[in-house]
């Protein structure tokens, strides 16, 4: 095509446009329809800028003075954007959001951290979900996906990681390190989850994360989480060792409460828990926290769990000393949290676990076996029906349960009939005298 042709074309696409929207040359539709940008592009993307700033949105109309730019980077980059073509953009606003959310190759390497890389391997740090849909290319991860990409989810609870092989099968590996919980999983290229150990140059990713991220360090995170304890009270009766404790109080740094007689005192000062039993007088101190891997395993898991890790402390201390606080404590005996809520506070009326208890001192005092089979048949009339029918199922089968929780019974197997028999439990002789005490489950309580 000659020039000459070529401007005719141009002036004619441009006079179409004019009249089509019916534009005034005073305007800032006209001054943006003459920008070389236009002619350049034969006026391939004005018809539908025109429409948007015309629609009567007055933001459309506000960002026509800004449009020329994006249309620029559109027009280099709109290949690779999801939406190739203009016309699929509701507005001046969609369109340039969209252009300005992409980034080339270069810009997404530019939005992550390299964590190692040599000839074999490329470890990357995602920091965007653009960089990370790049690098995690070709897999089923959830973080790279295109639709209902959870990328920032993952990102905001800690690090993620793509190990990239350079050679041999190239499988991707994605590993994620959970800042709270302390641990790192890793997954293959179809989103499952491998062990760690399978993923080459590991030791590589464990090591930034200890330097970054400090993984592992127990230390660190104990002292974050009990130096910023609010003051609270804490409900309830807790199981230590063979005594419990209550009336219990925590707050940055210090924890206290009853055992039994006495008042005890918990408190971390230099990386060292420090044990206080004032009327036993007793003063400890634990090894330093590095120490407490060894002591106790997995019991600070995470945060949430952190009161039930105070309690296991509170415990190493209590076993240690135990004989000296027996002497003073005038403790109770624990009763473990019973099925359906039972608490046994009377020790008389007519409730089915006192009928259950009362059957048993009778049978026992006349001789007699008692077994559950007989307790349903005779206590509730069942007389007439082979006791072999009756199913234990139910809400008798609950009372049965809670009592043996409670150790207030016992259900032991003989070797002659009838096998199953019924007993008074451990706990009885003392729960008829007021020295038992229900007991939380630590790992239930949050602070």
């Amino acid at each position: 095509m000659n020039v000459g042709l070529g401007n005719i074309l141009l002036e004619g696409r441009l006079e179409n446009l004019i009249d089509k929207y019916n534009i005034g040359k005073e305007t800032i539709f006209y001054k943006f329809l003459l920008h070389p940008f236009n002619r350049k592009t034969n006026f391939k993307y004005a018809d539908w800028t025109l429409k948007q700033a015309l629609s009567g949105n007055q933001y459309d109309e506000a960002y026509l003075n800004e449009i020329i730019p994006y249309l620029e980077k559109f027009e280099r980059v709109g290949k690779n954007l999801d939406r190739k073509d203009i016309n699929q953009y509701k507005s001046l606003l969609d369109f340039m959001n969209e252009v300005d959310n992409y980034k080339s190759k270069s810009e997404a390497k530019a939005d992550s951290i390299t964590v190692y890389e040599n000839d074999d391997v490329l470890i990357v740090r995602p920091l965007t979900q653009r960089s990370s849909c790049m690098y995690g290319s070709r897999s089923k991860w959830c973080t790279a996906a295109k639709d209902n990409n959870r990328f920032n989810q993952y990102n905001t609870r800690g690090p993620l990681m793509y190990v990239i092989p350079k050679k041999g099968d190239r499988q991707k590996f994605a590993l994620h390190y959970d800042t709270d919980l302390d641990r790192l999983v890793s997954f293959n290229e179809l989103d499952m989850v491998v062990p760690n150990s399978n993923v080459p140059y590991i030791d590589r990713v464990k090591l930034y994360l200890k330097d970054n991220f400090n993984m592992g360090d127990i230390i660190g995170r104990i002292n974050r989480k009990f130096s910023s304890i609010e003051d609270q009270k804490i409900k309830g009766i807790f199981k230590v060792g063979d005594f419990t404790i209550k009336d219990i109080k925590v707050g940055p740094g210090k924890i206290t409460g009853r055992l039994g007689n006495d008042k005890f005192v918990l408190e971390l000062q230099n990386d060292t828990f420090l044990f206080y039993l004032l009327k036993t007088n007793i003063w400890d101190q634990s090894p330093h926290l590095d120490h407490w891997n060894e002591v106790i395993g997995n019991s600070y898991k995470d945060e949430k769990n952190f009161f039930g890790f105070l309690i296991t402390i509170i415990e190493y201390f209590v076993d240690k000393h135990k004989e000296a606080i027996k002497q003073v404590s005038g403790n109770k005996t624990a009763i473990k949290p019973p099925r359906e809520g039972y608490k046994f506070l009377k020790k008389d009326g007519d409730y089915r676990y006192n009928q259950i208890l009362d059957y048993i001192k009778e049978m026992k005092a006349k001789g007699e076996i008692p077994t559950k089979t007989d307790f349903v048949t005779k206590q509730l009339r069942s007389v007439g029906r082979d006791p072999s029918e009756i199913e234990m199922r139910g809400y008798l089968v609950n009372v049965f349960g809670a009592l043996k929780d409670a150790g207030l019974i016992t259900v032991y197997r003989s070797s002659e009939r009838p096998y199953y028999r019924l007993d008074l439990g451990p706990n009885y002789d003392k729960w008829m005298e007021g020295e038992t005490e229900i007991i939380r489950h630590p790992w239930g309580v949050k602070i």
